[in-house]
């Protein structure tokens, strides 16, 4: 059921928009949720422990709600070494049924490590700043 706001009449129209359900708790689109199922069954199966379809529901939803998955697919949030990270894209695509090799798992890696925000430096280079400023006083 959705909700329709409206505004004044323009005429012959009237705008306006509506709510539902999944404007509050977003959700995959069906055949994304299928494919999701069904690689999250091959995984479990591969890893000799079957799953139902209610169970890889379930996981699909908890990723979901969790901000791990979207309709474009995983989205890791992950810290540690290059080598962790790449291993945590690799099990994580092998998991959601995307193919990748360790070359793309790479590139994947260092892309997002030249993304990342230096704040260690940036406060270590504050905290050396107001050292400086304060033995010159």
């Amino acid at each position: 059921m959705r909700l329709w706001l409206s505004g004044p009449r323009i005429g012959w129209f009237r705008h306006g928009i509506s709510l539902g359900r999944e404007d509050v708790h977003p959700r995959l689109p069906s055949w994304r949720r299928y494919e999701y199922r069904e690689a999250l069954k091959a995984y479990a199966t591969k890893h000799g422990q079957p799953i139902t379809d209610a169970q890889a529901d379930h996981d699909i939803d908890k990723a979901v709600a969790l901000g791990e998955l979207d309709a474009e697919g995983p989205v890791l949030h992950v810290e540690g070494t290059r080598e962790e990270l790449v291993a945590t894209v690799m099990q994580t695509g092998e998991k959601f049924g995307i193919p990748m090799d360790r070359a793309e798992a790479e590139r994947l890696a260092d892309k997002a490590l030249r993304r990342r925000f230096p704040w260690p430096a940036i406060v270590l280079a504050a905290l050396l700043l107001g050292i400086i400023v304060a033995l010159a006083h």
